[in-house]
């Protein structure tokens, strides 16, 4: 009998492996959500206060995979692979407060290079 593709779950051995769209807020304040395991049951997902997800991070839940083959009461991990969405811009009233609350770059640069250099402003890469 061959396994049929989930749409949500991928598995490899006793693992599970699902992908999960998150907001720049939450990878930055915290994610909690449910997700539906292959049985039915609902699981609540979070992480540790004050911990930063990043782009394409691997985070695991230990024993919620599927069982061993022959070992029906040892399982696998459940693997989740974030997918940080980011903004494609934010109001220009609230950047004082992220640059407040963020903490800023390391600038090499010292302000009178600045004050010599000429200011060109980015744009968005097109081919053609």
């Amino acid at each position: 009998m061959q396994e049929q593709p989930h749409k949500r779950f991928k598995r490899k051995g006793a693992d599970l492996l699902i992908e999960h769209k998150i907001t720049l807020h939450e990878a930055l304040t915290g994610v909690d959500f449910v997700i539906t395991h292959l049985d039915g049951a609902k699981i609540r997902i979070k992480n540790a206060p004050g911990e930063v997800i990043k782009p394409d991070d691997l985070k695991t839940v230990p024993d919620k995979g599927l069982p061993f083959h022959k070992k029906s009461f040892t399982f696998g991990n459940l693997f989740v692979m974030f997918k940080v969405v980011f903004p494609d811009s934010i109001p220009v009233s609230q950047i004082a407060s992220l640059k407040q609350a963020l903490p800023g770059p390391t600038n090499e640069t010292d302000d009178s290079e600045m004050a010599d250099a000429e200011t060109i402003m980015l744009q968005n890469f097109s081919e053609g």
